[in-house]
């Protein structure tokens, strides 16, 4: 099952990939954090553009070729180096990841993760009302990695749907980062002091 951490020794997979990342935060900080600032001051350079360029390629690539076999499992030592490089922020590329519209989505990152499914599938229950009432076809089934599913077709259709989701996506997550986690936060920090 390669890294689907889902399948047998899931939580073994799971935590090689969270530990490398706690790893290089543990060892790395320090080093990192110098780095940054020694970087800040010149701004974005160009050796470490291309760097950041590079790794874009190699993660795509990565997913494009390991994602279904057992390469995979290579995926956080991959991460871990773009995690590494990346939170230097020396390049362009990390330059417009600090962009007030990408600082957005890194704070709501963990509300995307929790409500994309949700919305998603709410989306394709709706295109199914619309498509029996209108007679359009915006849905159909389909093979995903060998798997049955049903979803927007290719086509117009199918990319001004996956703009309709992003959108929905990111507005539902507002609304659950705003009146459910940032709540919580504040609860478990004001729990956190009276311990």
């Amino acid at each position: 099952h390669h890294m689907d951490v889902s399948f047998d020794f899931g939580f073994i997979r799971c935590l090689y990939g969270f530990s490398l990342g706690a790893l290089l935060a543990w060892f790395q900080h320090d080093s990192i954090a110098g780095a940054r600032q020694a970087l800040a001051r010149g701004g974005p350079r160009m050796d470490w553009t291309l760097a950041e360029i590079v790794m874009v390629a190699v993660i795509v690539l990565f997913v494009s070729l390991a994602g279904d076999n057992d390469f995979g499992i290579a995926a956080p030592l991959v991460f871990a180096l773009a995690l590494f490089l990346f939170a230097h922020e020396g390049g362009w590329i990390s330059a417009l990841l600090r962009a007030p519209f990408m600082l957005t989505l890194g704070a709501l990152s963990y509300s995307i993760y929790m409500v994309h499914i949700f919305v998603q599938a709410r989306l394709i229950n709706v295109a199914g009302l619309v498509e029996r009432k209108l007679g359009l076809g915006l849905i159909g089934d389909f093979m995903l990695r060998g798997q049955p599913a049903t979803g927007f077709g290719a086509g117009w259709t199918g990319a001004v749907a996956i703009v309709v989701m992003l959108a929905a996506t990111i507005a539902a997550s507002w609304i659950t980062w705003r009146f459910v986690e940032m709540p919580a936060m504040a609860w478990f920090r004001r729990l956190s002091k009276r311990i």
